[in-house]
């Protein structure tokens, strides 16, 4: 296929098709009604596109576009180690993007830097250097996952909308994100204690950690959810273990607390002084019928209630 003269299904990837079509939208090269095209229509349109220009711009056009393909689209492979099977990772992936990039985004269309429009001369004519002068934008998508292939997909969109204008910029946030879980992955310390089958005291968790630890995007919609979100502000906060450790410690000792209050049940503590006599006498009835102290003396309580209900 000859790239100068056209850009078709066999030389894009379903990604970088995406891109193409998004990059035309956002110059109105195709109609925002289009935008509802899908699969073989969008591409439909893309090339449409492409060979109503004119001969002398066509070609230019299209080598400028692979050549900002080959910066803006990350292969396939380098999303490879993401993987769906593990909650953890994928949610870590996904709250780091959100926290390291989150404030540079724009709220604007994503590609405002990308491929500047030929009609636009003042731009085309701008150096490399000059371009490379200009900030990258970090496109965060606008809609919360709520499981880990959603979290990939939502991944993949970060990367291909998101406008940088340094050479390789995206292979090297990339690798930040994998070094980063690679120091994360064995530290457990902060959330060993935390059981995910216990849904009672994740809940209790989840309500009782102050919310400025988290993301206010961060909306859990079940319990496992919720221990993903736990565990992703823990892996993600790790850098600021004192400010962490503070707020957890004085959660499990809440936690230890309630439960300490739990296994007590209604109890009142009493203290009153007995005889030596009396005393022996119930140490030999309490080993004689396999009790503790406090228990032989409910017992003996409760029967003797039952004698005077009877009686």
């Amino acid at each position: 296929m000859d790239y100068i003269n056209s850009i078709s299904t066999v030389d894009l990837t379903e990604r970088e098709t995406q891109w193409v079509f998004n990059y035309f939208l956002y110059n109105n090269w195709i109609a925002q009604v289009d935008n509802q095209a899908r699969g073989q229509a969008r591409i439909q349109l893309v090339e449409d596109t492409i060979n109503r220009m004119e001969d002398d711009t066509r070609s230019g056009f299209i080598n400028q576009t692979l050549a900002e393909i080959k910066k803006q689209i990350l292969l396939d492979e380098e999303f490879n180690w993401v993987d769906v099977r593990n909650d953890r990772l994928c949610y870590f992936t996904w709250f780091y993007v959100l926290k390291r990039f989150g404030t540079y985004t724009t709220s604007l269309s994503a590609y405002p830097h990308q491929i500047p429009p030929l009609a636009n001369s003042h731009i085309q004519n701008q150096s490399t250097e000059q371009l490379n002068q200009q900030p990258s934008l970090f496109f965060i998508p606008q809609w919360s996952p709520s499981n880990s292939q959603e979290r990939k997909k939502w991944l993949f969109e970060f990367f291909d909308k998101s406008s940088t204008v340094v050479e390789q910029e995206k292979y090297s946030i990339m690798k930040s994100i994998k070094d980063s879980w690679a120091l994360t992955f064995n530290n457990q310390k902060l959330h060993q204690w935390i059981d995910k089958e216990n849904e009672l005291q994740i809940y209790w968790l989840w309500s009782y950690l102050p919310k400025e630890l988290f993301d206010y995007r961060q909306q859990p919609i079940n319990i496992k959810e919720q221990y993903l979100a736990i565990v992703g502000m823990l892996d993600f906060w790790t850098d600021e273990i004192t400010k962490i450790k503070y707020h957890l410690d004085k959660a499990k000792r809440a936690w230890s607390q309630k439960k300490h209050r739990e296994n007590r049940g209604e109890r009142i503590s009493c203290n009153f002084v007995l005889s030596f006599d009396a005393k022996k006498t119930l140490d030999e009835i309490a080993e004689h019928k396999d009790k503790k102290l406090s228990e032989m003396i409910e017992y003996l309580i409760f029967e003797e209630k039952k004698k005077l209900v009877t009686s």
